[in-house]
C-alpha cells in the first residue's frame, strides 16, 4: 500500500515587464517553499564566457570581436565581441575569464543556453614561424632538428 500527503496545488499568473523566456521550470512541475520560481532569460543578450591563458589575455581586449564556433553548428561561425574581461584568474584552473556577446539575433538562429562553444583564436600571429610540438623538437650539440 502507497501513502501520500495531500497538499493543495495553486495556480498563479505572472507578468512581467520585460521580455524573456521562462527557463528552469515545467509545466506541472512543483517547487519548495522559499524556492525562485523560475528563471526569465533575455534571448537577445546570449553570451559565453571561455577561460583564457594569462599568456593570450593580453592580446584581448573590450570591444574586439572574436569568432565563436558551436559543437550544435558545426558548419557555421559566429562573430562574437568581447564585452568584459574578468580582472582575477579562477583560482583552482587559474584561466581568466573574458564574456563574449553573441549577436542579437542568435537565438533566432538556433543558438540556445547550454551549447558548447569554442573560440578558435589566434592571439600572437606569427606569419613566419613554423609551430611544431616541442616533443618533435631534437638537439644535437648546438644544432636543432625536428
Amino acid at each position: 500500500m502507497l501513502s501520500a500527503t495531500v497538499e493543495p496545488r495553486i495556480q498563479v499568473t505572472l507578468t512581467s515587464r520585460t521580455q524573456g523566456i521562462v527557463a528552469d521550470i515545467e509545466i506541472g512541475e512543483s517547487i519548495e517553499p522559499q524556492q525562485p520560481l523560475f528563471t526569465l532569460a533575455n534571448m537577445n543578450e546570449l553570451v559565453i564566457r571561455p577561460g583564457v591563458s594569462e599568456r593570450d589575455i593580453r592580446h584581448l581586449e573590450v570591444g574586439m570581436t572574436v569568432p565563436v564556433r558551436l559543437d550544435s553548428m558545426p558548419d557555421k561561425e559566429i562573430e562574437g565581441t568581447i564585452r568584459r574581461i574578468f580582472p582575477a584568474a579562477d583560482q583552482s584552473s587559474r584561466l581568466l575569464r573574458i564574456e563574449v556577446l553573441l549577436p542579437e539575433q542568435s537565438f533566432e538562429q538556433g543558438v540556445r543556453p547550454g551549447f558548447l562553444a569554442r573560440l578558435p583564436l589566434i592571439v600572437d600571429p606569427r606569419p613566419d614561424a613554423l609551430a611544431v610540438p616541442a616533443a618533435a623538437v631534437g638537439e644535437s650539440g648546438d644544432q636543432r632538428y625536428i
